[in-house]
């Protein structure tokens, strides 16, 4: 069957090397590329439109949406063919936050800097209270804190041992750190580490807990959850939380500071559960469209 094939496989490369050999570059078209993006480029501009102006933006949210209607439009303008927006989903509600203040009001005023994360309501007016450290990773947590946090601000995270940064923002590397980052490492197994020589939970299991541990807090009426950022220097890296949690916050906050006020203030978008995509369609010549699509010539 091999040998039988082998004439056809000549043929069919000497044809592929033969037309390969006749092909002709347009070099006026290729200047011509060359030149609009050195000469007219549009790439910072549309970086700014999806990043400061529509953005940042979660999947479903009034900002998402925006950004969707500006590339359709953008996309238009640029001549694209069959340019819309197409449905997927089930998702979810998306949502949006319009305002943020939060500070340590006593003994001294401080500001705190922090975000409200994603899916969680306003807080419907100034909120005072008292923080309390309550890092709890397991269920022997749960008893330890229970009938404690009522009316309490909980910072969840224990507290981080910030070092005196002395490494340089912008350093080079050397060959055998550069070396270094080729080697892909074997990643660990998924859930998070264990501790107190407990195992690490699978995801499954680490799910099960948070939603034990946001019933925890809203049985305990704690009003508000403070989440510490990873990050250093002011800089805050908040992602989303649970959707059914209704009450957490990412902040830079000192557990020392005994009295605590936050005012956010955050909207819901419409129930419309469909999410969108832009699409949009390059324009071929007639003789590449046909190549690529043999029966429009039928």
């Amino acid at each position: 069957m091999l040998r039988r094939w082998k004439p056809a496989l000549a043929l069919l490369v000497t044809v592929a090397v033969a037309v390969s050999a006749q092909e002709r570059v347009d070099l006026g078209v290729v200047h011509q590329i060359k030149d609009e993006a050195f000469q007219n480029p549009k790439v910072m501009d549309t970086v700014f439109q999806l990043s400061d102006v529509y953005g940042p933006r979660l999947t479903n949210s009034p900002q998402f949406r925006a950004a969707g209607d500006w590339a359709v439009k953008q996309l238009k303008e640029f001549a694209l063919d069959n340019v819309k927006l197409e449905k997927w989903g089930p998702f979810g509600r998306g949502w949006s936050y319009t305002s943020y203040t939060g500070y340590i009001n006593d003994p001294q005023y401080q500001p705190l800097i922090g975000y409200p994360l994603a899916w969680t309501p306003g807080t419907d007016g100034p909120l005072t209270a008292e923080p309390v450290l309550a890092p709890i990773r397991t269920e022997a947590d749960l008893e330890q804190y229970k009938g404690k946090l009522r009316g309490k601000m909980v910072l969840r995270d224990a507290p981080r041992n910030l070092a005196l940064p002395t490494d340089p923002a912008g350093r080079r590397l050397t060959d055998q750190q550069l070396a270094d980052l080729s080697v892909f490492p074997i990643p660990a197994p998924p859930g998070r580490n264990g501790r107190n020589g407990q195992p690490p939970l699978t995801p499954q299991q680490a799910r099960k807990f948070r939603e034990r541990l946001n019933q925890f807090w809203k049985d305990e009426g704690v009003p508000l959850v403070i989440r510490t950022s990873e990050a250093d220097g002011g800089t805050v890296f908040a992602a989303g939380a649970d959707r059914d949690a209704a009450f957490l916050f990412s902040a830079r906050a000192s557990a020392a500071s005994p009295r605590f006020e936050f005012q956010t203030a955050s909207a819901f978008a419409r129930p419309d559960f469909t999410v969108i995509n832009g699409l949009g369609a390059l324009p071929l010549p007639s003789a590449i469209w046909s190549m690529l699509r043999p029966e429009a010539t039928d």
